[in-house]
């Protein structure tokens, strides 16, 4: 859920299949679809399945980019929250994932949203991490600790 990573999924790629699903279309495609079918070609019919199969995707793509931006801000603000922060987050990224779950047509599925949790999971985790300093443990000041540590706890409540 990182920035980089969820900039990167989240455009890079549909953003190439769009590109792709806007060429399909043109007419230097169209003249190949044409002289495909009058020579008979046996490369028609994989070219025309690969062709909807680009539609499909890209429509895909974008559905997903539509539902998923909304974690955007909340996932950007989780990923430099101090445990403290975190159970107040969790409800409106817990929203938006929901909101996927009943409303996206094509990120809807069991494995995708438990990738979602999953993720989200593992980033509550590393923010904890990330506030316990073990260089503090060794030197002798336990406390600091001790309270990220409770902190840490009711951030997984």
């Amino acid at each position: 859920m990182r920035a980089e990573v969820h900039n990167s999924c989240l455009f890079i790629i549909p953003l190439a299949l769009v590109r792709l699903q806007l060429l399909l279309p043109r007419l230097q495609v169209s003249d190949m679809v044409a002289t495909l079918s009058l020579a008979g070609s046996s490369y028609l019919a994989p070219f025309l399945q690969l062709k909807e199969q680009i539609q499909h995707e890209a429509a895909a793509a974008q559905d997903n980019v539509r539902f998923l931006a909304c974690l955007e801000r909340p996932c950007q603000a989780l990923s430099k929250a101090s445990p403290l922060e975190i159970p107040g987050l969790l409800p409106q990224i817990l929203d938006c994932i929901r909101m996927i779950w009943s409303l996206s047509r094509c990120y809807n599925t069991p494995a995708r949203i438990s990738g979602l949790l999953r993720r989200l999971s593992n980033e509550v985790i590393n923010r904890c991490c990330a506030a316990l300093r073990l260089g503090d443990v060794f030197s002798g000041d336990v406390m600091g600790p001790m309270e990220a540590l409770q902190q840490s706890m009711a951030a997984g409540v």
